[in-house]
């Protein structure tokens, strides 16, 4: 620890109050994981997102959330819409600009996803490797390390 003042005193309860903060993490994890699968109407949502490859319990509990178990969404591309993922055109009169997501939508599930998209594509999860090839196959970007 780099500090003005190093006080063994105050690294121990430092410490202690670190070791409390994560036992709380871990306490508050079990309580979401066994909520999310006590929820009989939540279960099956959960269930098939956590079958995804790279698809964790928090980004799925913070996914099912944020959209209230996709309820209100007829299709696909309204969650899409939703997230802010859905691709808007730059352009006007002859100027044609580039093409990106629009980010109008639900911040955290945008920054929630960010990482298991990652994931999946590394995992090799057909659908988001198809998408990762494609885009790669235009842009030439290779996935962050």
């Amino acid at each position: 620890m780099h500090s003005q003042v190093s006080n063994v005193f105050i690294i121990k309860q430092l410490n202690k109050i670190l070791a409390l903060y994560e036992k709380q993490m871990v306490d508050i994890g079990k309580a979401i994981e066994k909520l999310l699968r006590d929820v009989q109407v939540l279960k099956a949502s959960i269930d098939r997102l956590c079958a995804v490859k790279g698809l964790g319990l928090l980004s799925v509990a913070t996914l099912v959330a944020g959209t209230n178990s996709f309820t209100g969404f007829d299709n696909v591309r309204q969650v899409v819409s939703f997230a802010g993922y859905d691709v808007v055109e730059n352009q006007s009169g002859q100027r044609v600009g580039k093409t990106r997501i629009s980010k109008k939508g639900n911040s955290r599930i945008r920054r929630i996803l960010y990482m298991p998209a990652l994931n999946a594509v590394r995992f090799g999860e057909p659908s988001c490797a198809a998408l990762y090839e494609r885009v790669y196959e235009r842009s030439h970007t290779p996935l962050p390390e």
